[in-house]
């Protein structure tokens, strides 16, 4: 797939469009290493389109949490570690929000 993140300060976006089905069935976390800084940052996902491809029912705590009041990591972690995404259909996107918790 694609993705691209804009930093401005305080606040990212990161968009992650599908271009193709995947080969696996867990995808790599996405490694941010353009991330700036050595905040914390509150990642919320704000935005989807398109279809997960997983089993009917099967649990989806990673996505409940962003999609809700967000999870918190450290810029080191999402620049070592990378970012768990959802292995997702062709043709779908992700629309990720980072605010920074550095005052």
């Amino acid at each position: 797939g694609v993705w691209w993140l804009v930093q401005t300060g305080q606040r990212c976006l990161l968009g992650v469009f599908t271009l193709t089905s995947p080969d696996t069935v867990h995808l790599a976390p996405l490694r941010l290493a353009p991330l700036l800084g050595s905040a914390d940052w509150r990642v919320r996902l704000c935005g989807r389109a398109g279809l997960d491809r997983v089993r009917p029912g099967a649990p989806a705590a990673w996505l409940d949490a962003l999609e809700a009041s967000g999870v918190v990591c450290a810029s080191a972690e999402l620049r070592q570690h990378g970012l768990p995404l959802p292995n997702m259909y062709p043709e779908s996107a992700l629309v990720f929000s980072f605010e920074s918790l550095s005052l």
